[in-house]
């Protein structure tokens, strides 16, 4: 009869926690829909009057992370990008180094090198300066990257501007959502938006898995393409290094220590 009764009462208590987590899931990918209908309406807007073809893309990647001190972090990242029209396209390897000066801002720099079927191999590299602030479950996150390329016959050099939107579960899902903007300072003109939807799965504490879909659309080029891309991503966290314990006054936002994405 005692375990008939406490199967009785926790069966009640497992159904309002289910309950609770279920509403909470469809509350973030509420507010993504929502984001991802104004980016789509967005960016169908300004090619309404442009030339473009249209593609669909796969990127799969792998990311290992390490800890070498208490805020300096490794990335290195494998990611290959196939095209429903031309095959493989390129594949990539970047190194990078992240450092964590206060809870709201990060800096970081790394290098890629890039391997394309027709043009050989590039030669890439960033520097990163990202913001972060939680604003109850919802985290927002902003990163400014200064980009250079060197192509087989050419330099071309970018800013970009992505802004960012995490929405906190409780649960092992993180839905997120993201804006890109590239502004060619080769060229003096904006080439590229990119539009990102998704979520994170924590399998451990060491394993995560993400899957996106991300709308890519260039412009101000005689012909632009507009990619349907889907991103799918392992990150493995081989070594961390706890800080010591202090006072937090905002939240870790999940959208920038999350971010492991070669784009």
């Amino acid at each position: 009869f005692a375990c008939k009764a406490a199967a009785f009462r926790v069966g009640p208590l497992f159904a309002v926690y289910a309950y609770l987590t279920m509403h909470r899931v469809i509350n973030s990918f509420r507010i993504l829909v929502c984001a991802v209908l104004l980016g789509l309406v967005l960016l169908s807007t300004s090619q309404a009057s442009a030339q473009s073809t249209t593609d669909t893309k796969l990127w799969a990647g792998f990311t290992g992370k390490t800890d070498l001190l208490s805020r300096l972090r490794l990335d290195v990242e494998h990611q290959h990008r196939f095209s429903s029209s031309n095959g493989i396209e390129k594949a990539l390897t970047e190194f990078g180094l992240r450092l964590k000066v206060i809870d709201l801002i990060r800096l970081g720099v790394a290098y890629r090198i890039i391997a394309t079927p027709d043009d050989g191999f590039w030669h890439r590299g960033d520097f990163n300066l990202g913001l972060a602030h939680s604003l109850g479950p919802i985290d927002l996150s902003y990163r400014l990257r200064l980009q250079s390329t060197r192509r087989s016959t050419e330099t071309v050099s970018a800013v970009r501007n992505k802004f960012g939107l995490a929405y906190d579960t409780d649960t092992p899902i993180t839905p997120s959502a993201a804006f890109e903007l590239h502004y060619s300072t080769t060229d003096s003109e904006f080439r590229e938006a990119r539009f990102l939807a998704g979520a994170d799965l924590k399998i451990s504490k060491k394993i995560q898995l993400g899957a996106f879909y991300m709308f890519q659309s260039e412009f101000n080029k005689r012909v632009g393409e507009n990619n349907h891309v889907l991103k799918l991503g392992l990150t493995y966290v081989f070594r961390r290094v706890k800080a010591k314990k202090k006072k937090k006054l905002l939240s870790e936002p999940a959208a920038v220590e999350a971010e492991a994405e070669p784009l």
